[in-house]
């Protein structure tokens, strides 16, 4: 049987929430970062940035399976930390 092959990368609202610690989940710095992000503020950016998302809004991030909200699959166009660095600035000037 072969294997399947994951065509994009999940962006989980916990890596740009201000309310979490690094440890947490958050992976950006806390001036990158918003208040209790979701899936569809991050879709809405990643549509901006053209990267295809896909809003998966049933799924919940690993380590927080009791808040479920959402998590968004994009293209790799560029490497996840570049990825997750662009929505975050776009997210913050969003929410500004």
């Amino acid at each position: 049987m072969a294997k399947k092959q994951r065509t994009g990368m999940v962006l989980w609202p916990e890596y740009f929430d201000s309310n979490l610690t690094r440890e947490q989940g958050r992976r950006v710095r806390k001036e990158l970062s918003i208040p209790s992000p979701d899936s569809d503020d991050i879709h809405h950016v990643c549509r901006k940035l053209g990267l295809y998302p896909d809003n998966r809004k049933d799924k919940a991030y690993p380590s927080r399976w009791f808040d479920p909200r959402g998590c968004v699959i994009v293209e790799k166009k560029f490497s996840k930390s570049e990825i997750i660095s662009m929505v975050a600035r776009k997210l913050v000037k969003r929410k500004a």
